[in-house]
């Protein structure tokens, strides 16, 4: 099981291998952020 960001307030990077594949971390903790999609208000 991958563990994922429980930051209050993550801080969300984009970081790629190679073009396209890029992956989302927060940047206090270095951990994957997991996508959450909401509606906006």
């Amino acid at each position: 099981m991958t563990t994922t960001c429980t930051c209050a307030k993550p801080v969300p990077v984009e970081r790629a291998t190679r073009k396209g594949a890029a992956t989302t971390f927060c940047a206090k903790c270095g951990q994957p952020l997991a996508l959450r999609l909401r509606r906006a208000a």
